[in-house]
């Protein structure tokens, strides 16, 4: 009997404690909702972003609080907040929420959307190899693919698009697999491509109703709407033949004694690894570095040479700057860098202007936290409105507008403004960030030494874009351009320059 008492008495204290606390710290304000569905019918499909950044006038600051259908939502508009949240406390805010759609696809192995544990860590292991520091020796191949890219846009630029994809997914197989990829046609490059089209294609906006009603999964697959197992299915043994045949060659090759270069063989080679990982964090991890770097490289691109075929003052200015130093007798290459602060600035003013992943990524929290005076339940899913940062107007003056000089200090230097807020916040940045930017760099210092690019057109539309009529892909957490090419003339007096891409 002393023991039921004592048992209710402790239950008593903790139920008292816990119902205390949440007295005395109020969820964070945000738009009222609806009985059980909460703000669930009112977080559009498109442009979630812009509305999250409006409900700042309701909540009255930038830390936005919304419910949908029993889950806690926390939108951090602003950069500091997010900063304390995600960095300073990513001990308790690093977790992903679970997507019951990504499991059955088979996605919740790629490491972007993993929850944490074990065999998070280990991929985290895998991926220390394109981390800051590491990638100066992928320079001399960055050099060869970016030779490529220039003959490929200077033949047939309307192809631009085609283009980007390819020398993003060129760098990213060598780096992941040693695998040199000779055509845009490469059957494995189709293989692995058609994996990661399918789930992009598959998160359009509305996503899945089985996020929304678990339930559902049980339902038979012949009850009409439930068509999500067999899509799913079909995506979940794409994917896994996908990363399953690149490793498969790695271990064949090593088999034969080829030793190339790459992640896979890094980790394959018997006495020669770094850090021993499991095969299966290995084989997911791999393509993770291949699926994610191809994305965020080639959307990077787009976007800076985007920018540059619509402003054209900035893009001659530029042209300028490279030709003062390289004299028109060669193309730029890394050793530039630090003397062409102008291309730094259109850079990091391109991934402001138009940030490719205005949400991120979302993080999830483990336990209960309080920011603010504001409780934050535990598993609270939270989400960085990176658009509603790039947008503050105390920070960014005339946010719309492409001006390349608000990274400049007034003697032409680069700023401290190097924070590139598109690849993430805290333990689940994007590992792969310096590894797109050294991309991105180089592609836009050698594209502009040789060439002019104009007259921008939307492949799909056929309208032409202009600095202030973009035409973008508004899926759920992602805005890159729609296919389209462009102009190109050879700079005058840099003619040659293109032979030594060759």
């Amino acid at each position: 009997m002393f023991y039921f008492a004592l048992i209710a008495i402790l239950a008593s204290l903790f139920l008292a404690r816990s119902f205390g606390r949440r007295r005395r710290f109020p969820l964070p304000p945000g738009p009222r909702g609806l009985p059980l569905l909460g703000n669930a019918l009112q977080i559009p499909r498109f442009r979630p972003w812009e509305t999250y950044k409006k409900w700042e006038k309701l909540s009255h600051g930038p830390l936005v609080y919304a419910k949908a259908l029993g889950q806690h939502i926390l939108v951090a508009n602003n950069f500091d907040d997010a900063l304390e949240l995600l960095e300073k406390r990513s001990a308790i805010h690093s977790d992903r929420p679970f997507m019951l759609m990504f499991k059955l696809m088979g996605w919740d192995a790629i490491t972007a959307f993993m929850k944490s544990g074990n065999t998070w860590r280990q991929h985290h292991k895998v991926l220390q190899h394109i981390r800051r520091g590491r990638v100066e020796r992928f320079h001399p191949l960055l050099a060869v693919k970016t030779g490529d890219f220039l003959h490929k846009i200077s033949t047939t630029p309307k192809h631009f698009d085609k283009h980007a994809n390819y020398f993003s997914a060129s760098i990213m197989m060598v780096i992941a697999y040693g695998y040199d990829l000779q055509s845009p046609d490469d059957p494995i490059l189709k293989m692995v491509c058609e994996a990661v089209e399918s789930v992009v294609r598959g998160f359009l906006p509305g996503g899945f109703v089985v996020d929304t009603f678990p339930f559902l999964r049980h339902l038979p697959r012949w009850f009409p709407g439930v068509k999500f197992h067999d899509y799913a299915a079909g995506i979940k043994k794409m994917t896994y033949e996908a990363k399953t045949k690149m490793l498969d060659l790695v271990e064949e090759e090593i088999r034969s004694g080829i030793d190339r270069a790459s992640i896979c063989h890094a980790f394959l080679k018997e006495g020669e690894a770094e850090i021993r990982v499991e095969k299966s964090s290995l084989r997911d991890a791999a393509f993770t570095v291949f699926s994610g770097g191809m994305d965020t490289t080639s959307a990077g691109l787009k976007i800076v040479l985007l920018a540059l075929a619509t402003h054209p003052d900035v893009q001659k200015k530029a042209q300028a700057e490279i030709s003062s130093v390289t004299r028109n007798t060669r193309l730029p290459d890394f050793d530039d860098r630090a003397s062409l602060p102008y291309l730094g600035a259109i850079i990091r003013e391109a991934l402001r202007w138009k940030p490719p992943a205005p949400l991120g990524v979302p993080h999830q929290s483990t336990q209960e936290d309080v920011y603010k005076g504001y409780l934050i339940p535990q598993g609270t899913i939270i989400m960085s409105n990176i658009w509603a940062m790039t947008r503050n107007e105390e920070i960014y003056p005339d946010p719309e507008s492409f001006k390349p000089e608000r990274f400049l200090n007034p003697d032409g230097t680069l700023n401290s403004d190097d924070r590139y807020l598109t690849f993430g916040f805290g333990r689940r940045v994007c590992p792969g960030q310096y590894l797109a930017l050294d991309s991105i760099w180089l592609a836009t210092a050698q594209t502009l030494a040789s060439l002019t690019l104009s007259n921008p057109v939307s492949i799909e539309t056929g309208n032409e874009l202009t600095a202030h009529k973009t035409d973008f892909v508004e899926g759920l957490g992602v805005w890159i351009p729609r296919p389209f090419g462009f102009d190109i003339t050879p700079n005058k007096g840099a003619e040659h320059l293109l032979n030594f891409a060759d």
